[in-house]
């Protein structure tokens, strides 16, 4: 997978956290229906993203020879690579029915949910991905 194709992602991942970030925001739900299927999507959606990069890049980019890229990796890798578990966790916890039952919890576990995924897009923009496209040893997933 390219670095053009993973900051596409990134940009659609940022898109869906806003719209998700804004369906949350109210102080009263917003409609059921309309909230878990659009979790769901969202849900797939990161999901894919993460164990992409968890399972496949990041090690990838771990055994590289150039070794601030592998060191950067492996750095990134330590702090962000529980996401999907994370995530997972996140979305059991959260069903309909819980989300009806705690509005406020669901809004402020969502809330930081957002946050981090913002925090790993943001950090690999700026700092992962850069380092990727100046490297001469390119794993193949990049």
């Amino acid at each position: 997978m390219s670095v053009s194709a993973l900051m596409r992602e990134h940009a659609e991942l940022s898109r869906r956290s806003m719209k998700l970030g804004q369906m949350v925001a109210g102080a009263e739900p917003a409609p059921i229906d309309e909230l878990v299927t659009y979790l769901q999507e969202f849900s797939d959606l990161i999901l894919a993203h993460l164990r992409s990069e968890d399972n496949v890049l990041y090690p990838e980019l771990c055994a590289s020879t150039n070794v601030r890229l592998a060191q950067t990796a492996r750095a990134f890798a330590d702090e962000m690579g529980d996401h999907a578990d994370l995530w997972l966790g996140y979305h059991a916890t959260w069903s309909r029915s819980a989300i009806e039952k705690d509005w406020n919890g669901f809004r402020h576990a969502t809330e930081d949910m957002l946050d981090r995924i913002s925090h790993r897009i943001v950090r690999e923009n700026r700092v992962l991905f850069p380092l990727i496209d100046r490297s001469k040893d390119r794993p193949a997933a990049a």
